[in-house]
């Protein structure tokens, strides 16, 4: 009688600047009740993040430290290759999955799936600027379309088939590159969908982290259009002049943005008394988001006009 091994799961997490997040995390990841795992992290911090992950190197954490290893899809790419596992978990450094999570998500790699797509939602909601983004979430969410969310995971095979994560750019976007790996997987894998399966996740709750995570948002949109979807520069910025017109009479008229608020807030564990707030929150972020995207054009002018103007610290995830 032939006896069958244990499917073998390998979570990759790729960090920059988490200290605040990264012990949270990390606990959760040990925490996890599946015995037949390994936690492989790559960092490329500046900040005490290294100095916190050393300490876990003795509870059988592998940490590999990496300086401009090509921004998260790099260090996700590096994570993927070193893995043993049959199956690669590819999280962030600010969820908290559940004990049972690696135990749900192998039963659907046991009933066929190569790669499953999950549920996910804002942890820290007592805050309004995560509350916000939470409840934008649970306002847009259809699994089903999605390629790409908090928890995914797919067969170790399956990923190194499609060629990774792409990377072959000069400047690091952060967003669109996980939907562009996860349209090539659903190309040629079979893939499955589980809602019931929810990860937590920690979101900016200062003002001055939300705005920056918003701005990068906005920044990775046109550098994603012209590396990745090879569009023109100058549909480019025609898109962006309707877009930032469109918003600014938003803004300026009021009407809409209430409505929108309105209807966020009622997604809302807190319902409409959010409305007013939701609808402050939702001007800063169109604010952050047009500034950001203005800025990644700019940026893209530049490395197609000058490309001897680039310097390495345009690498650290797309920040200019």
């Amino acid at each position: 009688m032939s006896v069958t091994s244990p499917t073998v799961v390998s979570i990759v997490v790729p960090t920059y600047n988490e200290q605040e997040d990264i012990t949270r995390t990390v606990e959760s990841l040990l925490a996890l009740k599946y015995p037949h795992k390994e936690i492989i992290i790559v960092d490329d911090s500046t900040d005490a993040t290294p100095t916190i992950l050393e300490r876990y190197r003795t509870r059988g954490v592998q940490i590999y430290r990496e300086k401009h290893a090509g921004g998260r899809c790099g260090a996700r790419n590096l994570g993927i290759r070193m893995a043993r596992g049959d199956v690669v978990v590819i999280l962030n450094a600010d969820v908290c999955p559940e004990p049972d999570f690696l135990d749900r998500v192998l039963a659907h790699y046991r009933s066929g799936a190569e790669y499953l797509i999950v549920g996910n939602r804002v942890a820290n909601i007592e805050y309004l600027f995560p509350r916000y983004l939470d409840a934008v979430h649970n306002r847009d969410v259809d699994l089903s379309r999605y390629e790409w969310t908090e928890g995914f995971s797919c067969k170790r095979e399956a990923a190194l088939t499609v060629g990774l994560f792409p990377v072959d750019t000069p400047l690091p976007y952060c967003g669109g590159e996980d939907v562009i790996f996860g349209q090539k997987l659903r190309e040629n894998f079979r893939r499955a969908v589980d809602g019931s399966i929810v990860v937590p996740h920690h979101s900016p709750a200062r003002f001055t982290e939300f705005w920056a995570n918003r701005r990068q948002r906005g920044w990775g949109s046109p550098v994603f259009k012209y590396f990745c979807l090879r569009q023109g520069l100058l549909w480019i910025v025609i898109v962006a002049v309707g877009k930032t017109a469109i918003n600014v009479l938003r803004i300026g008229l009021g009407l809409p943005a209430s409505i929108r608020a309105y209807r966020t807030a009622s997604y809302s564990n807190r319902g409409l008394m959010d409305c007013v707030p939701f609808l402050i929150v939702d001007g800063i972020e169109t604010v952050a988001m047009t500034i950001g995207e203005w800025a990644g054009i700019i940026d893209v002018f530049r490395y197609r006009k000058w490309p001897e103007l680039r310097t390495d610290k345009w690498l650290l995830d797309g920040k200019s």
